[in-house]
């Protein structure tokens, strides 16, 4: 059968494009990040040793890791150590990948008066990947619900899903970030409720009295489990 033939069967049509193209819906899993509760100490993980190269990249800082409290920071060290050496490899693919859109997403934030920096987020998210799907059916490089990204204008009919548009979805992005720290006034508040929510977020806090993010993490544990971050949200 001719891809015209099968194009006459829009579904059909569209998957024989995919592997045509060598692309395909991938899944992707929550943020690989250390676990709450590993036994370590800040004093432990500022005292890794890094290389030459690693202190050289270590020692620069954007907008959103400035001033860290230190526990924060030693969180940083500790996954800065884990990607640059035991996660070595993922991390080269995941730089591949945004070779296309990196320096896209960076303007983009640029252009709306956002930190740059919130650029590194869809690592975190897809790896990436405009093709990534979520076990909870969060889609794209930004990692869109249905709902939200409808919300910010992402299109999603039979015919397409602008969730897998990196163009597009990287302004949603940026506008719903922008949306966000409108609510909390601070980027590691909104960064958090990226990942868990704005209303998840917002709840833990009041009921916490937290001004920042750091200070709702060290009182998280003391929360009713109803209002609590959840794990990968804490670490996110």
């Amino acid at each position: 059968m001719k891809i015209s033939d099968m194009c006459r069967f829009p579904l059909l049509g569209i998957a024989a494009l995919l592997i045509l193209s060598g692309c395909s819906m991938e899944r992707v899993g929550a943020p690989e990040l250390v676990p709450a509760g590993t036994p370590y100490s800040s004093a432990d993980i500022m005292g890794i040793e890094l290389t030459e190269a690693e202190k050289a990249v270590f020692s620069r800082t954007g907008v959103l890791d400035r001033r860290l409290e230190p526990s924060m920071e030693a969180m940083v060290r500790y996954h800065f150590v884990k990607y640059s050496r035991e996660k070595r490899t993922t991390m080269q693919h995941f730089l591949r990948n945004s070779l296309p859109y990196l320096n896209y997403a960076k303007a983009v934030f640029r252009s709306k008066g956002l930190p740059e920096d919130l650029a590194y987020l869809a690592y975190l998210e897809s790896g990436y990947n405009p093709l990534a799907v979520s076990s909870s059916k969060a889609v794209g490089m930004w990692q869109f619900i249905a709902s939200t990204g409808k919300i910010y204008g992402l299109s999603q009919d039979w015919w397409m899903d602008e969730r897998m548009d990196p163009y597009r979805s990287t302004h949603a992005a940026a506008d719903y970030l922008s949306h966000l720290h409108d609510i909390f006034q601070d980027w590691h508040l909104a960064i958090a409720s990226y990942n868990g929510g704005e209303g998840a977020v917002g709840r833990a806090q009041k009921a916490a009295h937290a001004d920042g993010l750091n200070e709702l993490l060290k009182k998280n544990s003391e929360l009713d489990p109803a209002v609590q971050l959840r794990e990968e949200t804490r670490l996110y």
